[in-house]
């Protein structure tokens, strides 16, 4: 059986890619604009397998070279530097973090992080994804129109550390929450619709765990409908208890990242924060009760407030709301106003 040996070296990764030499070639003889090296733009439609991967030289159309490996995707680039391309590559915000990026740079390319969007108009495809990146690249950098699509910032690892514990902390308390919902169900279902909220905390499951126990002892009970089966309320208490011990479980790790992340903030924040602000907040719910007067609430504040109104039009009042509060806080943070200037009324800002 033949075998066939896949070209590995740098100065032989072009040979894997016949439609990009031969366009390399004809861009290569004429002679390049003083001082200027050649621009390729690249994009790069990543996934878990590698990348799906698009070039475009000058003015003509992307040259899709299918979907290869990060590896070689780095050598690739070697081998378009060493014959004096500048290669600029484009990638869409996503999931698999930041590493391959830093990468990239290692390798001599520039990267731009685009946020995601929809790219065509057409239906979606890696291949027609990684061209459109590098047509955003190409508008850019060879037309120099810096508003096409938006460029995301991209974090240090020390910053992506920071931001792990705030999100943790939000996906463990949306975990407790659907460990407390399944058991709530469960509970419904057997007919117990009385039963204290955060039924697994540590002071309400011995309450709980009674009421079933009263109910179980109650003369209209029914006996179970299976003989030798437990009854019906004994039978709940066993079901809820694996997801009692989850939920505290989980519940303990919330409060030592609520510990940890107490003790960043302390660190971090080195000015003061308006009257009822901590930094653990939701921050509007509680600048509402603390700080009524605040300018946001002027036109907002009646809409938050109305038990009767429509959710969707509070979630937008909330969303205005914030969106100001962290106009403000930019200005504390970048001394460019006092609380008393924003309009707070606390006593830091009576001080100040």
């Amino acid at each position: 059986m033949k075998k066939y040996q896949l070209h590995t070296k740098i100065e032989d990764i072009l040979k894997r890619f016949p439609a990009l030499c031969k366009r390399l070639e004809g861009a290569e003889r004429t002679p390049p604009t003083a001082g200027a090296p050649r621009v390729l733009c690249v994009g790069a439609d990543l996934e878990k397998a590698g990348a799906c991967v698009a070039v475009q030289c000058g003015l003509a159309e992307p040259v899709n070279l299918g979907t290869v490996t990060r590896e070689t995707v780095l050598s690739l680039l070697a081998a378009l530097r060493a014959r004096g391309w500048r290669c600029v590559l484009g990638l869409e915000a996503c999931g698999f973090g930041w590493r391959w990026k830093r990468q990239l740079r290692e390798a001599g390319a520039e990267v731009l992080t685009f946020a995601t969007e929809a790219l065509t108009g057409r239906r979606k495809t890696n291949a027609r994804d990684a061209a459109a990146l590098a047509r955003l690249v190409g508008d850019r950098i060879v037309h120099g129109n810096t508003t096409s699509s938006r460029i995301v910032r991209e974090p240090s690892p020390e910053e992506q550390q920071r931001r792990f514990l705030s999100r943790h902390r939000a996906q463990l308390i949306a975990l407790r929450g659907k460990i407390e919902a399944q058991g709530r169900g469960l509970m419904y279902d057997f007919g117990q619709l009385a039963f204290p909220e955060c039924w697994w905390g540590k002071k309400r499951w011995p309450r709980l765990t009674a009421q079933l126990t009263a109910a179980g002892d109650s003369p209209m009970d029914q006996p179970p409908l299976v003989p030798g089966a437990a009854a019906s309320e004994d039978w709940l208490r066993e079901a809820l208890e694996p997801q009692r011990a989850l939920a505290q479980s989980i519940h303990a790790q919330i409060l030592e990242l609520d510990a940890r992340l107490t003790a960043l903030a302390a660190q971090t924040l080195t000015i003061p924060l308006p009257h009822g602000l901590g930094q653990l907040t939701e921050a509007i719910w509680r600048l509402i009760r603390w700080e009524p007067r605040w300018h946001g609430f002027a036109k907002w504040g009646a809409v938050i407030r109305d038990t009767h109104g429509r959710s969707v039009r509070k979630k937008k009042a909330v969303i205005a709301c914030v969106r100001l509060l962290f106009i403000d806080l930019w200005r504390l943070f970048t001394a460019r106003a006092t609380l008393a200037d924003l309009g707070f009324r606390g006593p830091l800002a009576a001080a100040q």
